[in-house]
């Protein structure tokens, strides 16, 4: 399967041996790995240092459901705080997801409005 999803992983800064863990295991799985785009040798806009820890990544030849397993299955410190936004190949808009009531969700969008037909892929899940 020809599969390409651009993705980024936010987590409370508790949770970052997980979401280093979460890399090794695409690593491994032979997806991609995800870096932080947050840590102290990076450069975000503004005066502040950001209070979250933003990883990110692009991911070939895998399985979106894979990897939502994955995080699915990770034991975070702070689920409530972890959002992954996904972006598949041909698609101009990040999905959302998230952990509520111990289940994690996607919240937006599920279909958006607005599509470029030459593109447009459906969502697999």
């Amino acid at each position: 399967m020809n599969w390409l999803a651009n993705v980024m992983v936010c987590v409370n800064a508790r949770d970052v041996p997980h979401v280093a863990a979460l890399s090794t295991w695409l690593g491994e799985a032979g997806y991609g790995r995800l870096s932080d785009t947050t840590g102290p040798d990076t450069r975000w806009g503004g005066s502040e240092y950001p209070s979250c820890t933003v990883w990110a990544g692009t991911l070939t030849n895998g399985s979106l459901g894979e990897v939502l397993d994955q995080v699915r299955a990770t034991p975070w410190l702070e689920p409530h705080a972890v959002q992954v936004l996904l972006m598949e190949s041909g698609q101009y808009f990040f999905r959302l997801w998230m952990f509520r009531d111990g289940e994690l969700r996607q919240f937006a969008p599920e279909t958006p409005t607005e599509r470029d037909d030459d593109f447009w892929t459906e969502p697999l899940l």
